[in-house]
């Protein structure tokens, strides 16, 4: 097994990043016909508690990670306009189960932003695929996202699609995201989508 993920503790921070797989694209109002409407958004996401780990060995001798926790930050919109605002509170609860020798993963959870008023802005799950890059356990995670788009508390028909890049620091378990943004010549092409056609 190699080095990097002898550290059954610090792996914890592979949790983190299987919060983020929240959003990439956002649906649009149903009225006035079809709008596809680009968009992007950052944030920047911390632990609310301890993680809770399992762990165990595969059959082909491997060992494995299952790491449940949850996440609370800022998220800020930089789309030009925003409509709906994707400002706002994001809540991540995440699982992810990663394979310590290669440190390959994948994460399912949900991701809630809440605005300034208290108001659902999207909710809805996500997955993600999930990889260490060094040996401090800090890691990447990459993931589409549909995620049904509120307004006073009720559905607006509307969606928020597309992918989403999210870095994971694995000493203090901080997850920093976003979608609609340049990603490392891979094109993140994020838009509100309101879910009509001609």
């Amino acid at each position: 097994m190699k080095k990097i993920f002898r550290s059954k503790k610090r792996f914890a921070a592979l949790g983190v990043a299987a919060a983020l797989l929240g959003g990439a694209g956002a649906a649009y109002a149903t009225t006035g016909g079809p709008h596809v409407i680009g968009v992007s958004a950052s944030y920047d996401l911390f632990p609310t508690a301890a993680p809770v780990q399992t762990f165990c060995v595969a059959d082909n001798g491997d060992a494995f990670a299952t790491i449940s926790d949850s996440w609370r930050g800022t998220q800020t919109d930089h789309s030009t306009p925003a409509r709906p605002s994707l400002n706002g509170t994001l809540i991540v609860h995440a699982t992810t189960n990663a394979d310590l020798t290669t440190g390959r993963g994948v994460t399912h959870g949900t991701s809630k932003l809440i605005n300034g008023s208290g108001a659902i802005v999207y909710v809805g799950p996500f997955t993600q695929n999930l990889q260490v890059i060094d040996q401090h356990l800090d890691s990447v995670a990459r993931g589409a996202v549909n995620y049904p788009l509120y307004s006073n508390g009720s559905p607006t028909g509307g969606s928020l699609v597309g992918n989403e890049e999210v870095s994971i620091n694995g000493q203090t378990f901080e997850i920093t995201g976003s979608f609609g943004g340049p990603s490392g010549g891979t094109p993140d092409l994020s838009a509100f989508y309101n879910n009509m056609h001609c």
